[in-house]
């Protein structure tokens, strides 16, 4: 795959066994695919939180680029718990002039359930552009947040030639919440994904 150019069919073609991880085996990876996967914690004191990592799936093919996230790759994790300040997880993504590789059609995504006050959802690029999580229901007392940064696809033909920046993406969460549900991945996008995943104004299809 030429670098530039985003294909939506090579998952389809990959084994079909996916790599699909446990917390505990992530743990048994290569010490540099941490670097790939990013890390995560409070952001800074004072943070009050029980909120802990409680799965985290992968899906790895591209072993041949183990520092950072690159077509293909999937990284979701899930946290749950309460939290008073802010809290962060982040992602290492592929850039063509640094790594040799682009992110290919890799897309930052973010959700969560929350009880209490939310702050803010965010997404960080790596040069420093800040998108912010947007409201999409409540439900039996559970007020519901997305936010996606995901690249440009052509509804006519699924695909698209522009790649995210390379570098450290990070996902964050802030205010005070009783109880939170939420989740943040970087993982392969097309235009279903970004249609049933992202808020209308963040799914970045050209029509």
């Amino acid at each position: 795959m030429k670098p530039h150019m985003l294909k939506r069919d090579l998952l389809k073609q990959f084994i079909p066994v996916a790599l699909i991880a446990t917390v505990a085996a992530v743990l048994l990876v290569a010490p540099a695919f941490a670097s790939k996967g990013g890390g995560h914690g409070p952001n800074s004191a004072p943070t009050s939180t029980t909120l802990a990592l409680v799965g985290e799936s992968t899906y790895w093919p591209d072993t041949w680029e183990p520092n950072c996230m690159t077509e293909d790759d999937v990284i979701a994790r899930s946290f749950s718990g309460s939290l008073n300040g802010s809290y962060s997880t982040s992602f290492q993504l592929c850039g063509l002039s640094t790594d040799g590789w682009t992110a290919g059609g890799e897309g930052v995504q973010s959700e969560v359930g929350v009880s209490g006050t939310l702050n803010d959802l965010t997404i960080t690029a790596p040069d420093g552009t800040v998108t912010h999580g947007v409201y999409t229901t409540t439900s039996k007392g559970i007020s519901y947040y997305k936010v996606c940064v995901v690249p440009p696809y052509y509804a006519s033909t699924d695909t698209g030639t522009s790649p995210l920046t390379g570098g450290t993406w990070t996902v964050s969460l802030s205010g005070s919440i009783s109880s939170a549900s939420w989740k943040a991945q970087v993982t392969m996008t097309d235009v279903n994904f970004q249609q049933q995943n992202c808020p209308a104004s963040q799914q970045n299809i050209i029509n």
